[in-house]
């Protein structure tokens, strides 16, 4: 009797420690973007720059709304950031709060916009009311709070688990700081938890007691690690721009101010670019010939590459410092578990002796680390369509070098390399007909190194028309020089290249053909992979996933229309694939300048637009869409047929310029109209 119960409280007292424990493990962390110091703008460079991800910066950088810093009260203007929350292996989030400090600049805070988005493509947003937030003074710092299990009705925390929150608001906010509040606990125990055996409960419970401190220590010496990395990282920064201002004297002395433009403006963006941004920017963008400013860009590239590595070896070391300590631990719990199974089978027990049987089976063939995610794979690959011509194929490598190479395969994979030579050249082509787009895949991760200015990686495009092949078109992948005079391939076009467009470096590429094409292209091309002066041992590896042929007519004629509106201010045009509408700035509305209410005419038709705050005669508002069936556009152009002060006179007064850009699938017509005065704008609009 006196066993029984002992066995009995030591039972439920390890049932309520487990339970206790379990409570217990939950690790709380916070991250904050920015400083606490009521709106206090430290300047270029200080923590008020917050980070923000390359891909969440692109989404946005050509919006309507320019980005800002902290601190900064600027109206109109977006506010981004982007928090990065390191996890060990197994690690996971099981809470999370947002909260920001914020106060309104302009009294139109009300509509103002709060978009969150994770790394795996989930992203919610509504206005500030949606949220719950209430009215944003302007007088003073307000605080707001989400619960990133609630946002909007979304969970967003079992897709934080890769350690990254993006966020943005805009237009009329500025942003003290922000803070990021998440509670972490170790992944799950592969052992059950349903023990009825007393031995079985005290070893799992023993098990568990022992991982957490080896996990921690582990996440604690993870972010030793990036700490210094990231040191190292600014200070080869901060030294690759004092040689590059050294490098701007000498070229600026010397008289080169093309050169020199180009090293000031490098220096500018890197000055304003995460360090683990720049290596890629640098390559994509800046081929110097100042020979200080090369050097400096190889040093700086050499000595991020031994940062890189060097951090790689340092987290591959702890990995494996774990790993044998949670190997130990695995043989014991093991061990402990053969020697309850054993007790259980003694005593007559089969049910729980086959229950601890299953669970320590499963154990020993748990992973000591889970699997990381699988990354974002890009669609579904699929064969050229049948009905596409493909009509031959070359390959092209420089004859003085015998170990450059270019292969095309029976599916469409492109190799082409460089061999153990800086210099020299490799091209495999496919002439094509009838083919309007190309998803192309990145089978490698080159590293590309520029040696003179026929260096380029990347796609050639040559377009056939009546003429002949009459266009090339280079598209780069991290290595392009527009002062290139090399001809190869000797094939299609057979030039240096008629235009020159940096694609960037990515996994997976869309490639419209109609893009670059020019007036009248038949619809036949060569589409080649290139690599040429791009260091020993670079190759490009890529596929041919998809071709979507052209349907139909080959060429859709350029859609055009003529509209005339009376604009007093800052105008602007959108152009959707949909229809138009008009945006207004702080200025009175289009048409209501003279106390009517003109309305717009397009292709000399009255069209009375719609205002979303149909009240009032001035300040921000958009109208409702007029429909016209424009579908996708690839650009816009603008001519002016007339500004004058009554609506059929005709002339061209003199105003602020006009200007198109691109926001997303929308293009916007920007009309400043600074000047005093109210005009009837009359412009011809062609879109393509």
């Amino acid at each position: 009797m006196l066993r029984t119960n002992w066995v009995y409280r030591v039972f439920c007292v390890m049932v309520v420690s487990v339970s206790l424990f379990s409570v217990a493990m939950a690790d709380t962390r916070k991250y904050m973007l920015g400083d606490i110091d009521g709106l206090h703008y430290d300047g270029a460079g200080s923590v008020d720059h917050v980070y923000v991800d390359p891909c969440w910066w692109a989404k946005f950088s050509e919006d309507i709304h320019p980005p800002i810093a902290f601190d900064v009260q600027d109206d109109n203007c977006a506010v981004p950031g982007t928090f990065l929350f390191p996890l060990a292996p197994g690690e996971r989030v099981v809470a999370a709060h947002f909260t920001i400090a914020i106060k309104g600049v302009h009294p139109l805070v009300s509509t103002d916009y709060f978009r969150l988005k994770t790394s795996h493509e989930l992203e919610v947003g509504g206005h500030y009311t949606e949220w719950g937030w209430g009215p944003v003074p302007q007088t003073t710092i307000v605080t707001r709070t989400v619960d990133l299990s609630d946002a909007l009705g979304n969970n967003l925390i079992p897709h934080m688990q890769d350690g990254v929150l993006n966020f943005r608001l805009g237009d009329d906010t500025a942003v003290d700081y922000a803070i990021l509040t998440i509670e972490v606990i170790p992944a799950p125990s592969k052992v059950q938890d349903n023990f009825k055996s007393p031995e079985a409960r005290a070893a799992q419970f023993r098990y568990k007691s022992l991982i957490i401190p080896i996990e921690r220590a582990y996440a604690a010496k993870l972010k030793k690690i990036q700490s210094g990395r990231a040191v190292k990282l600014k200070a080869a920064r901060s030294k690759f721009v004092k040689k590059l201002d050294e490098a701007l004297k000498k070229e600026i002395q010397a008289g080169n101010l093309d050169e020199a433009i180009k090293i000031r403006d490098a220096k500018r963006r890197i000055k304003k670019t995460s360090d683990n941004s720049v290596v890629s920017i640098i390559q994509n963008n800046w081929n110097f010939k100042s020979f200080e400013a090369r050097t400096a860009r190889f040093q700086y590239e050499s000595l991020v590459i031994l940062v890189e590595k060097t951090y790689a070896s340092k987290v591959k070391k702890i990995q494996e410092e774990r790993d044998v300590k949670l190997q130990t631990i695995k043989d014991k719990l093991v061990k402990k578990l053969d020697e309850a199974l054993k007790k259980e089978v003694q005593s007559g027990n089969l049910d729980e002796a086959i229950k601890i049987r299953n669970a320590k089976r499963a154990f020993e063939k748990a992973p000591l680390r889970p699997k990381p995610p699988k990354k974002t794979s890009p669609p579904p690959k699929k064969t050229v369509p049948k009905e596409v011509d493909v009509i031959r194929q070359r390959t092209e490598e420089y004859p003085k070098n015998k170990t450059d190479y270019a292969t095309i395969s029976n599916d469409l994979v492109f190799d082409v390399g460089m061999g153990n030579e800086n210099y020299g050249y490799g091209f495999a082509g496919i002439e094509i007909a009838g083919v309007r787009k190309l998803r192309v895949t990145l089978k490698n991760s080159p590293r590309f190194s520029h040696h003179d200015v026929n260096s380029f990686a990347g796609f050639i495009i040559d377009y056939h028309t009546n003429n002949g092949y009459e266009k090339r078109v280079l598209l780069g992948i991290g290595l392009l020089d527009k002062e290139r005079w090399e001809k190869a391939p000797n094939y299609g076009a057979n030039n240096s290249g008629d235009q020159f467009v940096d694609i960037g470096m990515r996994n997976f590429y869309e490639i419209d053909l109609n893009k670059w094409a020019p007036a009248g292209w038949d619809g036949k091309t060569w589409f080649t992979v290139g690599i040429e002066n791009a260091g020993k041992n670079n190759k490009i590896k890529a596929k041919i996933d998809t071709a979507i042929p052209i349907v139909g007519r080959q060429h859709k004629k350029d859609k055009s229309f003529t509209i005339k509106a009376l604009i007093d201010g800052d105008t602007k045009l959108v152009i959707t694939p949909k229809g138009i509408f008009w945006r207004n700035g702080r200025v009175k509305k289009l048409g209501k300048s003279r106390g009517n209410n003109d309305p717009t005419l397009i292709n000399g038709k009255p069209w009375l637009p719609v205002w979303g705050k149909p009240h009032t005669t001035k300040g921000r508002d958009e109208t409702k869409p007029f429909p016209l069936r424009i579908g996708r556009i690839s650009n816009v152009s603008v001519k002016t047929i007339a500004i004058a002060t009554e609506k059929n006179k005709s002339g061209i007064r003199r105003r602020t310029p006009i200007t198109v850009y691109q926001s997303g699938e929308n293009w916007i017509v920007s009309i400043p109209d600074r000047e005093p005065g109210c005009m009837w704008y009359t412009l011809r609009i062609t879109i393509k």
